[in-house]
């Protein structure tokens, strides 16, 4: 029974994520063949598709053949001299391609060496030779007629390259994506697709994403937005970002998602916490087999108290905690106990250092499907301890009429 409950939990949450992850690929990136599809079935529903309004469809504009010769020359010249970075890269066993960050910067700089303004997918790093975009996007803003172009590299290998024509405030878009041949020796530099539509909507922010939304979305599984971070974030935020706020997150967990402090830490569930603690701690995934009868009370303890400002005796009076097993109770993510729903992304934007060791972060949760690089902001506090290590010491979400924060329940009856 236990083998079967992993399997459908192990079943769900993999849903979970192929969602989220289809999702953050579209954080600085949209990806390739994302559209809004009419499916067809009884005669009443293929007559409410066809009253659906047009705007929910891409307005394609046809490509001219002398066009298309010079983008794919264009881009071919730009990608080609990134051919001995992407050679020697580890790129993973599978068929598809997984590039590792550090080639995905190395990738980008090259490009930056060569004068393209250049992006990397999941907002890694800076967006490179920004400035012509930046000054491109603050004159559309204000009606003026512009164009400028940019590469974006993707995770999977994939040099995407856009041109934005402005005029009048409306934005037309030209994509195409570029990348090697996988199967076939020698690997081939090719145009993988090529398309030119008027863009639905956009917006440039003041904190300086582009948001483009290429077709009205009908629902969040069809969403069509896509997010650029033009400006530069300071390279402490991002620091800070990646390692106390990314690997936690807002899926499957409060930490982040209510208030609380060093006097009402037992509003965080620590239950649903323990697992990303658990891989910041040790680098490795927590495996629910192979701690069937629940989590051993000298590790779950361990962990929790290392981020924490609390003591193990403290932790053993909440229930969950079973005295004659020595272990703590823990429900994995999965069908549920885990609210099926776009998930934020995380983007610490102040850093503020106290004379007592505190630091403050002030993090914008962004979400994609909502258009917005501000979903709602929320201040996270750490400090260290005795041995110098960071803790969590509170968490504090700043109210706002425009705040949109995905929905939280405990996987389990844990407090």
């Amino acid at each position: 029974m236990k083998k079967m409950r992993y399997v459908i939990s192990a079943l769900c949450i993999s849903i979970l994520l192929i969602s989220i992850l289809v999702y953050a690929g579209r954080i600085s990136g949209r990806t390739k063949g994302d559209r809004n599809e009419n499916t067809g079935g009884s005669e009443s529903s293929e007559s409410y598709v066809q009253e659906e309004p047009d705007e929910y469809e891409p307005e394609l504009i046809t490509i001219s053949s002398e066009e298309e010769k010079r983008i794919r020359e264009h881009i071919l010249e730009a990608v080609e001299p990134c051919w001995n970075i992407y050679e020697q890269a580890d790129k993973g066993n599978a068929d598809n391609v997984v590039l590792p960050d550090q080639i995905m910067e190395k990738l980008a700089r090259r490009l930056a060496d060569n004068g393209y303004t250049v992006s990397c997918g999941g907002n890694i790093c800076n967006m490179q030779n920004e400035e012509l975009l930046d000054v491109v996007l603050k004159n559309a803003s204000a009606g003026e007629e512009a164009e400028a172009e940019f590469f974006h590299i993707t995770k999977s290998g994939v040099f995407e390259w856009r041109r934005l024509e402005f005029k009048k405030g409306e934005m037309v878009m030209t994509c195409a994506g570029a990348g090697w041949s996988r199967g076939e020796e020698p690997q081939k530099l090719r145009i993988s697709y090529m398309e030119k539509q008027k863009v639905y909507d956009w917006q440039y922010t003041e904190k300086g994403w582009l948001i483009i939304e290429a077709s009205k979305s009908k629902n969040h599984e069809m969403d069509m937005h896509s997010m650029f971070r033009v400006l530069p974030l300071p390279q402490e935020c991002r620091e800070y970002c990646s390692r106390y706020i990314v690997p936690v997150s807002y899926m499957g967990n409060n930490l982040f998602l209510t208030d609380w402090d060093e006097a009402s830490i037992d509003k965080v569930v620590f239950n649903d916490v323990f697992e990303f603690l658990y891989t910041m701690e040790t680098g490795k995934k927590y495996e629910e087999q192979e701690y069937p009868d629940g989590v051993p009370k000298e590790l779950y303890e361990s962990i929790i108290t290392s981020y924490f400002p609390i003591s193990a005796s403290k932790l053993e009076q909440f229930p969950g905690y079973s005295e004659e097993k020595q272990t703590y109770s823990w429900e994995a993510m999965g069908c549920g106990t885990v609210i099926p729903q776009p998930q934020p992304f995380p983007e610490v934007v102040k850093v503020t250092e106290q004379e007592d060791g505190t630091v403050i972060l002030t993090v914008d949760a962004g979400l994609l499907q909502a258009g917005t690089d501000r979903a709602f902001t929320h201040e996270v506090r750490i400090k260290p301890d005795d041995e110098g290590n960071m803790q969590y010491i509170g968490n504090h979400v700043l109210e706002s009429e425009e705040n949109k924060m995905p929905g939280y329940m405990p996987r389990m009856s844990y407090q």
